[in-house]
């Protein structure tokens, strides 16, 4: 660790002072963010995220989205047409939708993994290896 320590710093006097001075304005502004963004978390509700983009309702902003020139179906589909266009496609989402609700996921070929209630998200659920919560710039 020390060694490693040696070597970036070594690496870092072989840069020009704008850049080092660069480097460190970034990483003190990411040290920054990460003591701001828990509260600016707290903050945002329904209400905020409306207020935000313009919309008085959910419905509203769905109703806008759904209005824009591009391509996609918000309404509801029937599953017969669905089925003449693409056979066999409404039951393969049925299956996919109760897998989702029983929370059984295929990830990467892994084959069918049951996740528990509520879902762990530092286990790797191939391995079973369990990582620390940590701040992603401070994983080695």
């Amino acid at each position: 660790m020390a060694r490693d320590l040696a070597a970036r710093a070594r690496r870092a006097l072989r840069k020009p002072p704008h850049v080092l001075a660069r480097r460190l304005a970034d990483e003190f502004g990411q040290e920054l963010e990460r003591l701001r963004a828990p509260r600016r978390s707290s903050r945002t509700n329904i209400r905020s995220v409306l207020a935000a983009i313009g919309d008085a309702s959910i419905e509203s902003a769905w109703a806008r989205l759904a209005g824009r020139p591009f391509p996609a179906y918000v309404g509801r589909l029937d599953s017969g047409n669905v089925d003449r266009v693409c056979p066999g496609e409404p039951d393969r989402v049925l299956q996919a939708a109760e897998s989702v609700i029983a929370l059984r996921v295929d990830m990467h070929g892994s084959g069918p993994v049951q996740l528990g209630r509520p879902i762990d998200w530092l286990v790797a659920f191939k391995t079973g290896r369990r990582w620390e919560a940590a701040l992603h710039r401070s994983i080695e």
